[in-house]
């Protein structure tokens, strides 16, 4: 099996100083632009078209937030909550995600453009009809509850020597130096 090349990831363009601001309700069409937010509460929000660019977020809680359109650019989230958050046709470029949790995320037909996940859980993630462009990075461990499906191998076995076929979930090991990720993407997933 061939493996895939790996890429640089572009990190965030983030100003060395942001100012801060509280958001505490997402609104169709919103536009949050250079600032920093932290502690923001958006449980079970819903929203469209709501753009974040030059955001960093600080134990930010979008914890089963539906967002569908969404757009994040230059955009870094660390230590926080986006458990159960479904993203539809979300737009991600440069965009840092550190010691977050992401259990169970539902990004649909999202477009992830120099995405960097760094000692996060995505557990039970699904990236269906995602597209992931120039580079995509982890740094989280492997889990044997990754995945719900049955899967012929054994868990916690290196999937390197297994090929998949249109029968089988596909899985997509993206190791760096010291870590392995394992993600289970459902239907059609795009690397280009």
């Amino acid at each position: 099996m061939t493996s895939l090349p790996k890429q640089s990831v572009q990190t965030p363009r983030l100003p060395k100083h942001l100012p801060a601001e509280v958001i505490e309700t997402l609104e169709d069409h919103a536009e949050y632009s250079s600032i920093s937010s932290s502690g923001c509460k958006l449980v079970n929000q819903v929203a469209t078209h709501v753009l974040f660019e030059q955001v960093h977020f600080r134990r930010a809680s979008f914890n089963r937030t539906r967002l569908t359109g969404l757009r994040m650019f230059d955009t870094r989230a660390e230590a926080s909550d986006l458990s159960g958050a479904v993203w539809e046709q979300a737009r991600l470029r440069r965009v840092e995600f550190a010691g977050c949790r992401l259990l169970g995320v539902q990004w649909l037909e999202a477009e992830l453009e120099d995405a960097l996940f760094k000692d996060c859980n995505l557990e039970e993630a699904v990236f269906a009809s995602a597209t992931f462009k120039g580079g995509f990075e982890t740094a989280v461990e492997v889990s044997s509850a990754v995945s719900p499906a049955p899967s012929p191998r054994k868990p916690n076995t290196p999937i390197r020597n297994r090929t998949p076929s249109a029968s089988t979930p596909l899985f997509l090991a993206v190791m760096d130096r010291t870590t392995a990720s394992l993600f289970r993407f459902v239907s059609d997933v795009h690397l280009s």
